[in-house]
């Protein structure tokens, strides 16, 4: 267009603030519209003429007031043909220009600068933005053309991510996708308090049925025929370009606190009461107001009826039944009404409340909690020259059989894909496993190719190995870092290879009996109760024979988080663990990395999320993964050769609860045995980089009430003395030394009751099903838990909990 083809355009509801027109050649150019409610004026800065140039410098700008917020929108393009060094050199000159009268600046526009390829001029890009504390905005394919993948088209800003939202739109009016960018200013505006507003992805049934078909569509031929190297990136370029365009991020403005349950109906209903009410007091009119009291009766019936259906289905759908009706009671009771607080900690009696600043505290946090243990181990291991190649020995055993990484299929991983429950929660991808079911069909054909060329070459995508955590506050000082604890949030697509491989090493340690009868942890036809049962057993068996017994009880110190990659290949090595299936697991485990998230509400009640840097993880297996647990189990498998005088001492393990069972005929013997066999497990666990926390770590004496016999024992940890105490907690059940089980039940006791009162709570905003749901999680579930052990406890005990069954079945 020429410009006095513009000067004509008309647009509904819009108009043209600026624009640039080519006058030597067809095509091209740049243009600004904007509704016409919206304040604008022209750019008041004097810019040298030669600035911009057809094809090699096109651009426009408009200077926006919204809402008090002042912003320049400069629209740019360069042809894929001029020098990108010009176009470069000129954006520096005219960002430096328009900063220094304007400090918000957004350009948008195609400059041709591929942003996924980490090439010359995309690296001279972005030092040029860094230099004016400026960042490009979209780093998602804007571009998918006959198997080429490209960010061409691009948001230039100096706001921060805080304030801006950007999401690609499919517009089928070029082979380009359009762009949005969406301004969340933090300049106070007349957004109620009682509001908050989420940025957060649309995943309307609309829109799973959009991202569905353009699964179908895509024939994954670029995957396909690609070197084994590049495979999962294009795939997963694809992927994500294809969620984003099914699913964009849009403002969710949220009730804090509403009645969920009163849908438009009922709102209406209530709205003519209120109507009919103001007229028969306004007339005096009896019948009238009789009228109104009969509505609103009736009102009040519906308002009850839609409650409890309301209620019943979220109770019906939680996984966790326990904390849903606590949250139901807390809401109607008024009782700690949760408020969202922004996340503010105190380092070295220095307040910090700068979210950014936040998020990246936490992440150096987390990451160097264990660095001092694992520096000093990994040092050891290098001055024993232990590594992968050379093969030594330090497991005490090598097992024939090798382990190896089947090939996968597609009715497997559906199936896989199935089993996962449907949750929204996602890693950095924002995928959830819930959208990855809806298209089960669709990705189980690619996925498999990607699992197995994995398998084949024996690498893991490091994009599966990026790690979002969510620091979640335990309970204390708030300002106190340490209060809080990690929750490590992994892509989903990364469950689904993990699973595949957990398949497959578990069937093979098992069908071996690899793993020792000892552990208990996250194995079939074993729990916390056979560890319990084990355990108890052992101890009463030891008093029939007149010995004097004591237990125990360690605490290690971030287990999971501690492990030692090149020990663990090791022990993995030497369990059959070979070749590609061993080169699998340490692509898996190593160069990990994670970043640490928070939200931050703003002046304005927007809920914006902050992220701090990556930071790679070397060590640990990853938490909320599915092969970490059972890879822990294979790290600490040959412990129980730290024994020497088995039966009268025994180990009994469930993953990382671990205690030591000591019986003797005098105390001297126990003193001796006990001594020996802890020194041996602390420097089993110093080899293994596993640190045995003294002060937690606590002795018990088991005695019969006749005897009474207290084993006066000075064992040492680290030359601290450990702790001698009366009962303890062991996987949820409180052990005392007489083994009476009285505190355990005055626990069970006390659950219980706050069970009957949840009941109570709920009769008059639920159904008899959903009663029955919350006896089942609140009472019956606690009385059941080891009742095969603690019901041996005096009758007195089990007839108090009888008592509050009672009512609680009563109501």
């Amino acid at each position: 267009m020429r410009s006095h083809d513009i000067d004509r355009l008309n647009i509904n509801n819009y108009r043209v603030t600026s624009y640039f027109c080519r006058e030597k050649s067809n095509k091209g150019g740049v243009i600004i519209l904007s509704k016409e409610q919206i304040e604008w004026t022209q750019m008041a800065i004097h810019l040298p003429e030669n600035l911009c140039e057809e094809k090699q410098f096109e651009f426009c700008a408009t200077v926006f007031l919204i809402k008090k917020f002042k912003f320049v929108l400069i629209g740019l393009y360069r042809s894929p043909n001029s020098n990108v060094n010009v176009f470069l050199d000129r954006l520096s000159c005219l960002i430096d220009l328009v900063v220094k009268k304007y400090p918000y600046i957004i350009l948008a526009g195609d400059l041709n600068i591929n942003v996924l390829k980490n090439s010359s001029e995309h690296v001279k890009l972005k030092n040029i933005l860094k230099s004016f504390d400026m960042n490009y905005t979209v780093n998602f394919p804007t571009r998918v053309f006959q198997g080429s993948v490209s960010a061409i088209d691009n948001f230039l800003t100096s706001l921060k991510k805080c304030q801006i939202l950007v999401t690609g739109v499919i517009t089928m009016l070029s082979d380009h996708d359009g762009q949005v960018l969406e301004i969340v200013h933090t300049h106070k505006n007349n957004v109620r308090n009682n509001y908050l507003i989420n940025i957060k992805r649309d995943f309307s049934e609309e829109n799973k049925g959009t991202f569905k078909g353009l699964l179908e569509k895509e024939t994954w031929q670029t995957v396909f025929l690609s070197p084994v190297n590049q495979k999962f990136d294009i795939f997963y370029s694809t992927l994500t370009n294809y969620f984003n365009l099914a699913f964009p991020k849009k403002f969710f403005k949220t009730k804090k606190c509403q009645n969920k349950w009163i849908n438009q109906e009922l709102k209406e209903e209530k709205q003519n009461i209120i109507k009919l009410n103001k007229k028969a007091r306004v007339t005096n009119d009896l019948e009238l107001s009789k009228l109104c009291k009969y509505k609103n009766k009736i009102y009040k019936t519906k308002l009850l009826s839609a409650k409890k259906d309301y209620f019943d289905h979220k109770i019906k759908k939680s996984r966790n039944k326990n904390k849903t009706t606590w949250n139901i009671i807390n809401s109607e009771t008024g009782d700690k009404l949760k408020s969202f607080n922004n996340i503010k900690i105190n380092i070295d009696g220095r307040e910090i409340v700068n979210p950014l600043k936040i998020s990246q505290t936490f992440n150096d946090f987390f990451t160097g909690m264990i660095s001092a243990n694992v520096n000093t181990v990994n040092v050891a291991y290098k001055n024993k020259n232990l590594s992968i190649i050379s093969g030594q020995n330090l497991c005490g055993y090598n097992f024939e059989k090798i382990f190896y990484l089947t090939q996968t299929d597609e009715m497997e991983v559906q199936k896989i894909i199935n089993s996962f429950q449907n949750k929204f929660s996602s890693g950095h991808d924002d995928i959830p496993m819930t959208i990855i079911k809806t298209v089960n069909k669709q990705l189980s054909k690619v996925l498999v190719h990607l699992i197995n060329s994995s398998f084949i070459c024996g690498i893991f995508p490091d994009q599966l190995k990026i790690a979002k955590v969510i620091p979640i506050y335990k309970k204390n000082d708030p300002l106190n870092i340490q209060n809080y604890r990690p929750v490590s949030l992994l892509p989903s697509l990364s469950k689904i290879y993990e699973k595949v491989v957990y398949n497959r090493l578990m069937q093979f340690v098992e069908s071996n009996n690899i793993l020792e009868a000892i552990q208990h942890g996250f194995r079939k036809q074993k729990s916390t109760i056979t560890a319990v049962v084990s355990f108890i057993e052992s101890i009463i068996e030891a008093i029939d024979r007149g010995e004097k017994v004591i237990g125990i009880f360690m605490d290690l110190s971030k287990a999971f988080d501690s492990v030692n990659h090149s020990q663990l290949l090791l022990k993995l090595q030497e369990l059959g663990v070979k070749n590609n299936a061993l080169s699998w697991f340490e692509s898996y485990l190593y160069n990990r990395k994670q970043f640490v998230q928070i939200n931050h509400i703003t002046e304005n009640n927007y809920v914006v999320k902050f992220q701090s840097n990556l930071e790679t993880i070397n060590v640990g297996v990853p938490q909320g993964s599915i092969l970490g647990p059972l890879l822990f189990l294979c790290y600490l498998n040959n412990i129980k050769k730290c024994l020497n005088f088995e039966p009268y001492s025994g180990l009994c393990l469930y993953a990382d609860d671990s205690n030591l069972k000591v019986s003797g005929k005098t105390v001297e013997e126990i003193e001796l045995l006990t001594s020996t066999e802890l020194a041996c497990i602390e420097q089993y666990f110093r080899n293994h980089n596993l640190t045995l926390n003294s002060d937690k770590t606590k002795l018990v004496n088991f005695k019969t009430k006749q005897s009474n016999q207290i084993v006066d024992l000075n064992i040492e940890i680290n030359d601290s003395v450990i702790e001698r105490v009366d009962q303890i907690k062991f996987l949820g059940l409180l052990v005392d030394g007489n083994l009476s089980w009285d505190e355990h039940t005055k626990l069970v006791l006390n659950k219980i009751n706050s069970g009957l009162y949840a009941i109570r709570k709920m009769l008059n905003v639920c159904s008899l099903e959903s009663l029955k749901l919350i006896y089942y999680s609140h009472i019956q579930s606690h009385i059941a838990y080891g009742i095969c052990v603690y019901g041996s406890t005096k009758i007195e005990n089990l007839t108090e909990i009888l008592k509050v069954q009672i009512r609680a079945d009563s109501g």
